[in-house]
């Protein structure tokens, strides 16, 4: 099964957080999300590797601006 990531800067999606985890890289924060069959996928407040905050999600909705969030969307 091939993974596929696509990204939205500057976008917070409040809510529908399975997990967060206040200090870990991008690489991991991904891999917490692959890792649980309903995560949709991850935002982050750090744009690259890290570290920082990272939200595991269920799903992504009433999205808002913000400068200092990353929302990475997994296509399973």
């Amino acid at each position: 099964m091939t993974l596929r990531w696509s990204s939205t800067p500057k976008m917070d999606y409040a809510g529908n957080d399975i997990s967060s985890n206040p200090s870990i890289s991008l690489e991991n924060c991904k891999k917490n999300c692959v890792e649980d069959k309903t995560c949709k996928g991850i935002e982050t407040d750090f744009d690259g590797p890290g570290p920082g905050h990272c939200w595991v999600k269920s799903s992504f909705q009433n999205g808002k601006s913000n400068d200092n969030r990353w929302a990475y969307m997994l296509n399973r």
